[in-house]
Formats: structure tokens, C-alpha cells, sequence
């Protein structure tokens, strides 16, 4: 099987797809047990083809999680497939 090059950059398609509100799974490193955890979160924009946005209220745990390990990586389920994006 050929090695497929993972994409560094948002497509057009899905650029524009994660221009309105949309219900995303967004997953963490749970900062006090290390354990994983996944949350649905729906204020999502993307800024441009390498940056994505979201908002969580100021008391959630994502945020005491992203300040513990800044590696997330974000579940779109949209135009006909299922994306994981990878960030920090």
C-alpha cells in the first residue's frame, strides 16, 4: 500500500464547510488523569486554510487541558466523510 501524504492546510471545500456553526468532536489529554477525552463543542470557524477557532465557556475543561498538553485533535463529520485535524 502507498504511503498518502497527509494535507498541512484545510481544502477549499472544508475551509468553507467550517464557516458556519457546526457540531465538531473536539479531543483532548484530560489534565488531571492523562486519560483521553473527547468533547462536542459547536463554535467552530476556520480563520484560514491553517488556522481553526473555537469557543468553550471560560469554566470548561478543555481549557485546563489544552494548558496541560496543547495536542488536540478535531472530528468533523461533513461533506460526506469524517476529517481528524491535528493541532497545537
Amino acid at each position: 500500500m502507498a504511503k498518502m501524504d497527509v494535507p498541512v492546510q484545510l481544502s477549499n471545500e472544508l475551509f468553507e464547510f467550517l464557516q458556519g456553526e457546526k457540531l465538531v468532536l473536539l479531543g483532548t489529554v484530560e489534565a488531571d488523569s492523562k486519560a483521553p477525552g473527547v468533547s462536542a463543542i459547536s463554535w467552530v470557524k476556520s480563520c484560514d486554510e491553517k488556522r481553526i477557532r473555537f469557543s468553550v465557556t471560560t469554566n470548561s475543561r478543555i481549557i485546563a487541558n489544552i494548558k496541560a498538553n496543547p495536542q488536540v485533535v478535531l472530528t468533523v463529520v461533513g461533506l460526506e466523510s469524517v476529517y481528524s485535524i491535528k493541532g497545537l
